[in-house]
């Protein structure tokens, strides 16, 4: 009986140290995944940290420029303008404009009908 407690207990031995081996082993792997890991994203992290930097600079001058900048002013200009625009395009006399095209049309499709062009 002493001798059969023995042999389950050498049994149960191996495999604890099979089972701490495999362990072992995974933690290692494990550790030097992180490792690689580490040396790999480190680069690209930086780089990542480099344009974040950059683009919050960036949007703290364009902050800085508007917040300086008379966007009242800009608007009411705009207004002026798109105003004066828009009375010179009512003074377009839409009648002597269709005519000037109807006349380039007939002075130019001779010349493109002569170069073999046109209807």
């Amino acid at each position: 009986m002493e001798n059969n407690v023995s042999e389950e207990m050498l049994k149960m031995q191996k495999k604890q140290y099979r089972l701490t081996f495999v362990l072992t082993v995974a933690i290692f792997a494990l550790l030097a995944s992180v490792i690689v890991g580490v040396f790999v994203l480190r680069p690209r992290v930086n780089n990542l940290l480099e344009k974040t930097d950059t683009m919050v600079s960036n949007i703290t001058d364009i902050s800085e420029t508007l917040k300086d900048s008379d966007l009242a002013g800009m608007i009411s200009n705009s207004e002026e303008g798109i105003a004066t625009a828009l009375e010179k395009i009512k003074e377009i006399d839409i009648e002597s404009l269709n005519k000037a095209i109807e006349d380039l049309g007939s002075v130019v499709s001779p010349i493109a009908s002569l170069f073999g062009g046109g209807n």
